[in-house]
């Protein structure tokens, strides 16, 4: 089919196909993704067959095309769902689903084209790894059922977490709700072992099962997840999009009214409807969103606090080495924490973009310095509330394993003090940067997981390949990742047998001044640039207008500098 003929076919997916081929984005992206594969594959092959020489090179292909398979696999679970769930819903925040809605194209011929719009740079993805399989299926133990199922199920994967992924963007009205919605899709696919490719391909085939069995279970979920699709882009087009956060809030505000007819009317925290005399944006943000609220962050703070003194009730009565389980609850904190603070952070500015309100709020007369910091208020008390269950924990380390140091409580309040700001004004800065609220909110979790998660393989990797020698000569290095200098501190900090080293001192002493650093860098960069980054002409181009001053965000100021 040739260029205008298929344009005209397919119009949609033409324009998809135009736009990602006109972005560098596309090709910066795959050449990360291709980098990246091929680098952790070295690292598995390595161990699997150049690391084991004595062993036989012979015959060790198929556990290298296992480990290959897998690592696709989960990709595939991590990136499709991200790729594919706004498809639907940036054309309801957009208001265009409605003169799609409008012309010849059928909903099932939308639907499918806006998911093979999607899903073809995702299978060119696939096919960087095929160089990487022709060499696992070199060292032999593959045969050639084995080598087709394992390319056949990753294929009929992708597809199948693409329509799931497709069904949640037309069912859901906004983009955030389309994408926590389709990783749980994710989730619940590969808890079954009857709709999961992978669990077909590690266990039934590893039986002399049929693949043919897996692909119609796949495909089955396939066509339901699409029906579903295919009913809902109609009939929830123009649903009104709602904060299933906040509805979750008022069903509790809903049955503690309820509880309290029992207990006698006890309320906690009384809402106060009390116009702000200053700092509009402030009080908007504390006083009107669900996450800067006084009454919701409670329920945040309940919600992380009680599994943590439950944990630490449990182990009073056991052995020291079951107080390790509240290191592990420490590092979920860490994550939980990062991705809430990311996600409110980022999405301060994007998401005034999404709901086209920042040309009004830039109409307020106060400069864009002032407004980033009144919007900031929301997230800087949610780093408050934040501060309690980390403090439970340190408090819970120190008093069990009776430390009795002010090491570990130093730097494990460095590393807070230091971590979390650092992700608040980073996301915050991604935020200003990108317009999409979705890409901002990708963006800074994408950047933050790879921020936390290659050290941790890079360290693992040399270290199989060059040796501990060359490892601790490159600790300096890996010491700038929070995910190694938490986990770090946790080690030294609860074992009172091992004391930190001059080294280690010097290693965590870089690592807090590096990110000291780079904390104050993006939070200047927000401040400093924060009307260009707002898109507006800065209030203080008037040399005698300077943002200390009282009268720099006054109207007349602005009418006089745009006279000048």
């Amino acid at each position: 089919m040739k260029g205008p003929a298929f344009a005209a076919e397919m119009p949609l997916l033409a324009k998809e196909l135009i736009e990602q081929a006109a972005r560098r984005r596309t090709y910066v992206v795959r050449f990360v993704y291709a980098a990246t594969l091929f680098v952790i594959a070295l690292f598995l092959f390595y161990g699997s067959a150049w690391g084991n020489p004595e062993a036989g090179n012979l015959g060790q292909g198929r556990y290298m095309f296992e480990q290959l398979v897998v690592l696709q696999f989960w990709a595939i679970s991590l990136f499709v769902p991200a790729l594919v769930s706004g498809v639907i819903t940036i054309e309801k925040e957009q208001d265009s689903l409605s003169l799609l809605l409008l012309t010849t194209l059928t909903p099932e011929s939308i639907l499918f084209q806006k998911l093979a719009g999607r899903l073809v740079p995702v299978l060119s993805f696939l096919l960087l790894s095929f160089p990487l399989m022709a060499v696992a299926y070199s060292f032999g133990g593959v045969s050639d059922t084995h080598l087709w199922s394992g390319i056949t199920l990753s294929v009929a994967s992708t597809v199948q977490i693409g329509v799931l992924s497709l069904m949640c963007s037309a069912y859901f009205p906004t983009t955030a709700g389309a994408f926590v919605a389709s990783y749980l899709c994710v989730v619940l696919v590969r808890m079954t072992v009857m709709f999961d490719g992978l669990e077909w391909f590690l266990t039934v085939t590893q039986r002399d099962g049929s693949t043919w069995v897996g692909l119609l279970m796949i495909l089955l979920s396939c066509l339901v997840a699409f029906g579903i699709a295919r009913a809902s882009l109609v009939r929830r087009a123009f649903v009104a999009p709602r904060n299933a956060v906040l509805q979750v809030f008022h069903y509790l505000d809903g049955v503690a009214n309820e509880a309290n007819e029992i207990t006698g009317g006890v309320v906690l925290f009384e809402d106060q409807n009390l116009l702000p005399e200053d700092q509009a944006i402030a009080w908007r943000e504390t006083a009107k969103k669900p996450l800067g609220t006084a009454r919701y962050l409670f329920r945040v703070l309940t919600i992380l606090e009680l599994p943590i003194l439950a944990t630490c009730q449990i182990i009073q009565g056991k052995s020291r080495s079951a107080a390790d389980s509240v290191s592990v609850l420490l590092f979920v904190l860490w994550a939980v924490s990062a991705v809430l603070v990311a996600v409110h952070a980022a999405g301060l500015l994007s998401s005034e973009r999404t709901r086209q309100t920042l040309d009004v709020l830039l109409t307020i007369p106060m400069t864009g310095r002032q407004i980033i910091l009144e919007k900031f208020q929301g997230v800087r008390r949610l780093m408050i509330v934040l501060l309690v269950p980390f403090a439970t924990i340190f408090w819970f380390q120190d008093w069990w394993r009776g430390l009795s140091t002010y090491y570990y409580w130093f730097c494990s309040a460095l590393t807070v003090a230091i971590f979390l700001p650092l992700v608040a004004w980073f996301s915050l800065w991604v935020g200003l940067k990108i317009r999409s609220q979705r890409r901002a909110i990708l963006t800074s979790l994408s950047v933050i997981s790879v921020w936390a998660i290659v050290p941790l393989a890079m360290q693992y990797g040399l270290g199989r390949l060059l040796g501990d020698s060359v490892l601790r000569a490159s600790s300096y290095v890996f010491a700038l990742s929070p995910s190694l200098v938490i986990p770090a501190v946790e080690r030294v900090g609860i074992n009172r047998a091992i004391s930190p080293s001059m080294t280690e001192l010097a290693q965590y002493a870089v690592s807090f001044a590096v990110h000291a650093g780079l904390l104050f860098f993006f939070r200047a960069q927000c401040l400093r640039r924060a009307d260009t980054l707002l898109g507006r002409v800065p209030t203080t181009a008037d040399p005698e207008v300077s943002d200390h001053s009282p009268q720099s965000g006054s109207i007349l100021d602005r009418k006089r500098v745009v006279a000048e």
